[in-house]
């Protein structure tokens, strides 16, 4: 491979398992043609195949994994940076269509403010077509983020809507570990109040005993004048 080939190699391996042409010519600047041979020379080289006139994806997962796992943390994270600016710039009209990977580049870029707003439109999304497992997966990028950024009150938000997301699917002990996650960092008597009230339904949910005292507790703070 040309030396441009093998950087092009290396800014797909951080794009992902599949990759967008319009995305890595936006985060390389290069003319669609120079980028083009470059490609070939990947599809030559079996390393690469081609899905359609936009998408590309690699032949082997286990090339991709090589190739990014070579890479210094610093490395990686200048990369992801360009392609989350790549990502941006090709889809600049419909971002929202994009706001799963932008999270992900953008985590992994070290763009915490930026990671945690596009995981969290990512994770909207997907709650409200009832893709929970997609929904969690974002809201475990947006927790990251918030913590990176010692966003206490966020990382307790992050871990209601966790919880919420897992008492629906009647995954009550998970639900409950993140309830009481949520408790311990927020110092908010109002979400604290709400959170008993969705940790002691969880409770309920696990049949266990302990939801009745929290719900009494919760239903205290919530209307002082029911004492």
């Amino acid at each position: 491979l040309s030396p441009g080939a093998r950087q092009l190699l290396t800014l797909a391996a951080v794009a992902g398992q599949r990759f967008d042409f319009g995305v890595l010519q936006e985060a390389t600047g290069q003319a669609e043609a120079e980028l083009l041979e470059q490609v070939k020379q990947l599809v030559a080289a079996h390393l690469v195949v081609e899905e359609n006139e936009d998408q590309f994806s690699f032949r082997h997962a286990l090339t991709r994994e090589a190739i990014y796992g070579g890479l210094l943390a610093r490395e990686r994270r200048g990369l992801h940076r360009a392609v989350a600016e790549g990502l941006e710039r090709r889809y600049a009209g419909a971002l929202g269509a994009h706001a799963g990977e932008l999270a992900h580049h953008w985590d992994e870029a070290g763009e915490w403010a930026k990671g945690l707003e596009w995981a969290n439109r990512a994770a909207e999304q997907a709650s409200r077509l009832y893709a929970h497992g997609e929904a969690l997966s974002h809201y475990r990028h947006a927790r990251h983020c918030a913590e990176q950024l010692g966003l206490r009150e966020q990382v307790a938000a992050t871990d209601h809507a966790i919880g919420k997301i897992q008492r629906a699917r009647s995954q009550f002990p998970q639900a409950i570990e993140a309830y009481t996650a949520a408790l311990q960092a927020t110092a908010d008597p109002a979400r604290r109040a709400v959170l008993k009230v969705d940790l002691g339904e969880a409770y309920v949910g696990a049949a266990d005993e302990r939801a009745l005292p929290l719900l009494r507790e919760a239903l205290e703070e919530l209307d002082p004048a029911a004492q």
